[in-house]
């Protein structure tokens, strides 16, 4: 007898203990604001996760990037080690939580079965998860197929800036020989009219935020003013809302339409997008998503020019965020340049790589069989994500990403509401499949 065939897993046990962990982790304020000065709990929530691997006899190792901005790194030895390691990576940050919400978002309270607070879903879930599933592997000593290297990233919900950017810049030598990585957003229920799906991401939208800033005349608002920041500003932007980018299909949603379209019975001409998207807009929060993945979208975030009614400013801003498609990066930076002219300039403020990952061969089966075999004909379908994770930092290192964070959910819950949301929560079902899956996952594969 092997030593992955010994006792099974204590589901139930291992549901609690992820919960117990979940909540806790949900008691540290790590909030993360986009300013180092006041983002904080990203170090306690480093030592809180390194004293939970230490309890079980694992070495991790604490990184800090700068004064309290933590990552921890620890690798888990395979059976069998001549395999590519694989990663694993979760954020220790959490969005700002604003708003009423029902139970204190950082009580980590568990009511009636479901976690609530601040980073439930986003992705203090995984965090728990994880940690539960090795302790068990632990207690049974049961190891994965494969050495995983588990990474706890800080700053994720800032781009990653003091967190997986600089881990790969500065530790690149931690990730060497894995060509996978799973993290967040993929591996959940989701719902298409009555017809149940898993979600699997295997690619991201690009990242490209800006700052465009306009110089003018200053003077009096009573004046002529033919030189005028704001309205040359403004100019731009109209022209830049007005810009359509050219919808299309990458190879990820081509699949994902084609494999949808046999679930709903649906039949669907995947060179008609105005159909395509006809057909996603009826179906909610996912739709909505899957909408945003068929081209490169932008949206105008925020305004910065005068403080009084009769003074023309002498300068104008304005901040975007821009969503490429993943091979698109370079040729939407060069539309945006094109539209907005030379009077402007743009500051990129954040600009990362989109990343497409097969979906299909080993890693996707194993991932698609993990689900199914705890919830036996449910298809598996990739999706593109129109956000994005720290999956696009380890890309610059050759890793394929994968979103792969199993929830089980009923069809009442809302999950896309709960990224960034007030009331972000999460059934303890959901975190005992979780469990199951991830289980099933790390010894098969």
């Amino acid at each position: 007898m092997s030593q992955n065939t010994l006792a099974p897993p204590a589901t139930g046990s291992m549901a609690k203990r992820a919960a117990d962990l979940l909540s806790a982790l949900i008691r540290i304020d790590t909030t993360n604001t986009g300013e180092p000065a006041t983002t904080k709990g990203e170090r306690e929530a480093a030592q809180f996760v390194i004293g939970q691997l230490q309890d079980i006899g694992l070495r991790p190792q604490l990184f800090e990037s700068a004064p309290k901005r933590a990552n921890v790194v620890v690798r888990v030895e395979g059976s069998d080690s001549s395999k590519p390691p694989l990663v694993v990576h979760q954020h220790l940050d959490v969005v700002p939580a604003q708003g009423d919400w029902t139970h204190p978002p950082f009580g980590g309270d568990l009511v009636d079965g479901v976690v609530w607070g601040r980073g439930a879903v986003d992705m203090k879930n995984q965090v728990a998860m994880v940690l539960a599933v090795i302790e068990d592997f632990h207690r049974r000593g049961v190891k994965p197929a494969r050495d995983l290297i588990l990474a706890f990233f800080a700053d994720e919900e800032n781009g990653g800036v003091y967190g997986s950017r600089w881990m790969v810049e500065h530790h690149p030598e931690l990730f060497r020989g894995a060509q996978e990585a799973i993290s967040e957003v993929g591996g959940f229920t989701a719902w298409f009219g009555d017809h149940r799906v898993y979600l699997v991401e295997t690619a991201e939208k690009a990242i490209a935020w800006m700052r465009l800033t306009v110089a003018g005349s200053p003077g009096h608002g009573s004046f002529v003013n033919d030189n005028n920041a704001v309205a040359k500003l403004v100019t731009a932007l109209h022209r830049l809302e007005q810009h359509q980018f050219p919808p299309r299909l990458t190879g990820t949603m081509r699949d994902f339409i084609t494999q949808l379209s046999q679930v709903t019975g649906e039949k669907v001409d995947l060179s008609d997008i105005d159909s395509i998207k006809d057909l996603l807009e009826k179906e909610g929060e996912v739709g909505t998503a899957a909408v945003a993945a068929l081209g490169t979208h932008l949206n105008l975030t925020s305004l910065e020019a005068g403080n009084k009614a009769n003074v023309v400013p002498p300068s104008a801003s304005a901040t975007i965020d821009m969503r490429p498609l993943p091979d698109e990066r370079d040729a939407a930076w060069k539309m945006v340049e094109r539209l907005v002219g030379k009077d402007i300039s743009i500051e990129r403020l954040n600009d990362q790589r989109g990343m497409e990952s097969p979906d299909h061969g080993p890693i996707f089966e194993a991932m698609a069989s993990s689900l199914t075999r705890h919830d036996p004909g449910v298809p598996v379908l990739p999706f593109m994500v129109p956000a994005g994770t720290d999956n696009k930092a380890l890309a610059d290192l050759g890793i394929h990403g994968y979103g792969f964070t199993p929830l089980k959910m009923s069809s009442d819950f809302h999950f896309w509401k709960m990224f960034h949301g007030v009331d972000e929560r999460v059934p303890v079902s959901a975190l005992a499949f979780g469990t199951e899956a991830l289980t099933d996952f790390f010894t098969t594969y």
